[in-house]
């Protein structure tokens, strides 16, 4: 465990370093997945993590969108604005919260609060920068974070496990845009139905309800926001960990571990 808090995943799963494979399986069975399994095994991660997660994701972004509600009217469009550009940070809270239940999966709220600041500290310049727009953002942000990697060390480790399943990172990306573009489209279309049932005439067209910054659309925003956001962290959590198995084999370190354990156990139970 590095003083940051993180489970500290190293480069090469070397005797001894933490953690161990068996120890980082929680409730999931590690072993090879296809691109759209292991972005399933993402969902997975994201129903069993949906409490943690709503509370470091879902908590400072609600804040922030009831303070740049609260704001005059042009400096409420600029906290928005700054609120979405910074959306790296919550993704980086998600990370620490679906990693640490991943590798300690009896973490507790405390565990997950020690050291919360550590996922600040390695290369969120970059994520607010250069690698703001990247589609591979959300599988390749393990390497660096976890592995605490930098320079020619961490190029070398992207472009391993870019080769063994990172690269679908890129569909990630694209399947979370088309869905949150298609939840706020339906959402806005929704309230906009009820309210011309209920009062017609209300708004004079669809743009006009769109602009005039309903707290209902206002609640729905921040709900799919959380949403996509936290998905898009876990599905390339999954899609990391998934090029681990692949490269370094942690499915079958997993099996002969159990076997050895059977066999110094001692006692006449098969195999």
């Amino acid at each position: 465990m590095n003083r940051s808090g993180y489970a500290q995943v190293p480069p090469e799963a070397a005797p001894g370093s933490p953690p161990r494979p068996r120890e980082a399986r929680g409730a999931v069975t590690l072993r090879r997945r296809s691109g759209w399994e292991a972005a399933d095994l993402g969902v997975l991660l994201w129903r069993t993590n949906w409490g943690p997660l709503l509370l470091f994701v879902g908590l400072p972004l609600a804040l922030l969108s009831v303070t740049a509600r609260l704001l005059p009217e042009g400096f409420s469009e600029a906290a928005r604005a700054a609120g979405w550009w910074l959306l790296p940070l919550a993704d980086r809270f998600a990370l620490r919260v679906v990693s640490l239940r991943f590798f300690e999966p009896r973490s507790g709220y405390g565990r997950l609060f020690r050291g919360l600041g550590g996922c600040l500290k390695t290369g969120l310049l970059g994520d607010l920068l250069w690698r703001r727009f990247s589609p591979y953002r959300s599988a390749r942000m393990p390497v660096m974070i976890l592995e605490k990697l930098k320079g020619g060390a961490l190029r070398r480790r992207k472009r391993l496990l870019q080769g063994s399943g990172l690269g679908f990172g890129f569909l990630i990306t694209a399947v979370c845009m088309v869905l949150k573009a298609a939840l706020v489209l339906g959402e806005n279309l929704f309230v906009y139905s009820m309210f011309e049932m209920a009062r017609p005439g209300y708004y004079r067209d669809f743009n006009a309800f769109t602009e005039s910054g309903n707290p209902l659309c206002l609640a729905l925003g921040w709900f799919t926001v959380v949403l996509v956001e936290t998905l898009y962290v876990c599905m390339g959590f999954a899609l990391y960990i998934n090029s681990r198995v692949e490269t370094e084999g942690w499915d079958l370190e997993i099996l002969f571990k159990n076997l050895s354990d059977k066999l110094s156990g001692g006692g006449n139970e098969g195999i």
